[in-house]
């Protein structure tokens, strides 16, 4: 019978699989250099499930995180930790929506670009400016939705994508599917992509330097927000939630919502309607 991991051990887990997801994506990057860009492509795949890992970890180790049948999923389950991945998807879009942070910009370069410009981090003039630059370009804001949502799309993909990379295989027809087929332009794609998720789940998790007793006190919820989490285990581990966002990330339901919001982007009078709403709401705000 295997012994339950005490929450000091996961917490040194996660340390560890934030390290290796970052050793990943370097070693993708010499791959790249070697114009190896099938197995290129595959290590960033393994980057991206080494920091869900660390992300169900730390969720764990915190406490914020109760349900054990997470530790099945970190260690074991692929498709689960592409899921997984899925929420530094969300929190970048949410990012967006708040702060005006672009797709491929880290919190980090975000601060420093705001401290260059004279806006304090956290203040209300973010907000002010966010809304402003949205209310500009009605349609560049859609856009930027629909491409984060795309991401989404691709991410019921990642395991026959990383199979791909490293293997030579047969497809359906016949023909010889593997490493090969992967281009450099990919792999860059692929990149950005990566790179702005796994800078996401640092953001998210906070620095490593963090002491385990110190993540613990900062982690400490309300009765309230403690029973809405374990209310989402609750379905996420029952009999109807099992299985229910990896079924949902692989079915066509992602790219038929992406397809319609790149739809409503290119119908003007559909777009006229936002931007007057937007505008009607920028006359309320207070001057600043």
């Amino acid at each position: 019978m295997t012994t339950q991991p005490r929450p000091e051990q996961i917490h040194r887990a996660g340390v560890l699989a934030r390290r290796n997801a970052k050793q990943f994506f370097n070693d993708a990057k010499a791959l790249m250099a070697a114009k190896s860009y099938g197995h290129a492509y595959g290590m960033m795949v393994l980057a991206e499930e080494e920091a869900a890992k660390a992300l169900i970890f730390h969720g764990l180790a915190d406490g914020l995180l109760r349900n054990p049948e997470w530790l099945a999923l970190a260690t074991r389950k692929h498709e689960a930790k592409h899921a997984t991945v899925a929420v530094t998807v969300m929190m970048r879009l949410m990012l967006f929506f708040m702060f005006g942070l672009a797709p491929h910009e880290s919190m980090r370069a975000k601060r420093k670009r705001w401290l260059r410009e004279g806006t304090v981090p956290g203040s209300i003039q973010i907000f002010y400016r966010n809304f402003q630059q949205a209310a500009q370009d009605i349609p560049g804001t859609i856009e930027t939705i629909a491409d984060m949502l795309e991401e989404l799309s691709q991410l019921g993909q990642l395991q026959g994508r990383r199979e791909k990379g490293f293997f030579v295989d047969l497809n359906e027809s016949g023909e010889a599917s593997g490493p090969h087929q992967f281009s450099l332009a990919d792999c860059r794609k692929q990149m950005r992509l990566v790179a702005a998720r796994l800078a996401a789940a640092d953001d998210w998790m906070g620095s490593p330097k963090i002491s385990f007793r110190r993540r613990v006190s900062l982690t400490n919820v309300d009765a309230h927000t403690r029973s809405k989490i374990a209310s989402l285990e609750a379905f996420l581990f029952g009999q109807k939630g099992k299985n229910a966002v990896l079924e949902w990330l692989s079915s066509d339901s992602p790219k038929d919502l992406v397809k319609q919001i790149r739809e409503f982007a290119a119908d003007e009078s559909k777009v006229a309607k936002v931007r007057s709403v937007v505008e009607q709401m920028q006359a309320q705000l207070p001057a600043i």
